[in-house]
């Protein structure tokens, strides 16, 4: 019996066990219930099928899909992103960095969201000096610097090197959970010399299951939104993530990826809220 063969089976007791232990109405560090922060997702060919309009009506806000990982790309992604573009959901993309694999610092495949989480037995100095050189890149093409997911103890050694000025140009994604599985409330260890309002999302459990018929998988990342409710957010989306032209405004606006336009993923999308 394979792996996809048996989710099915142990789903249903996999949700009863987390409908005991998760608290989504607890107080979370920022003040808001847990439940009342943000949610978005993140997801890959791990998910296998995923059904964007499960998780729009369940209201996630947004969306990142991996694009692709070390030199490979993501089969699941022209799939997922044309998915969201059919719900209101924000969307976006990430790229899961492989240090130990060579990725020149000037290829066009890179998206807006570097997931860096594996050392690849290769020096801390190298990954903080490959992740810096991805973010010129990004910078140079889309005006703006890239988001970051990692874990705090790993940034803090691999971003050693980078000054104060450098991490906090940067906007952070902070993986913290609780070992029952449970959606973390906070407060999160903040990396070393990153401010507090560098940090947009606290990726708070990645074994909490999906909403009936969301995912395939047998768990999918929850992500919360760290910088207040929901009007605060898309407040905070609309002041930082709109450049270029005001005619550019709406796409940029509802997709927040230049990268996937220029990769001719550029699917029309319902703007957000509407």
């Amino acid at each position: 019996m394979n792996q996809s063969s048996i989710i099915p089976l142990i789903k249903p007791l996999y949700r009863l066990y987390f409908n005991i232990v998760d608290q989504p109405n607890r107080i979370a560090s920022n003040g808001l219930l847990i439940a009342d922060k943000p949610l978005w997702r993140d997801v890959s060919s791990h998910q296998g099928e995923w059904d964007a309009d499960v998780s729009a009506q369940n209201g996630v806000q947004g969306v990142f899909i991996r694009a692709s990982y070390g030199l490979i790309k993501d089969t699941r992604f022209p799939i997922n992103y044309a998915k969201a573009s059919n719900t209101s959901m924000f969307r976006s993309s990430y790229h899961a960095l492989y240090p130990n694999l060579s990725q020149h610092p000037t290829i066009e495949g890179v998206p807006r969201v570097l997931d860096v989480e594996i050392q690849g037995g290769v020096s801390n100095e190298k990954i903080g000096w490959d992740c810096w050189d991805l973010s010129r890149v990004i910078l140079s093409r889309d005006g703006i610097r890239p988001i970051f997911y990692s874990r705090t103890n790993l940034i803090n050694l691999w971003f050693a090197l980078w000054d104060t000025n450098d991490l906090d140009n940067h906007f952070w994604w902070l993986a913290q959970y609780l070992s029952s599985g449970a959606e973390h409330p906070g407060p999160y260890n903040l990396p070393n010399r990153v401010s507090s309002d560098r940090v947009l999302i606290i990726q708070t459990s990645s074994h909490k299951p999906d909403f009936p018929g969301e995912a395939e998988s047998l768990s999918i990342d929850w992500n919360r939104w760290e910088l207040g409710n929901k009007l605060q957010m898309l407040t905070w989306i609309q002041d930082n993530w709109h450049i270029g032209s005001p005619q550019d405004y709406g796409s940029w606006y509802t997709d927040i990826d230049l990268w996937a336009r220029t990769q001719g993923f550029s699917s029309p999308h319902i703007p957000p809220g509407g």
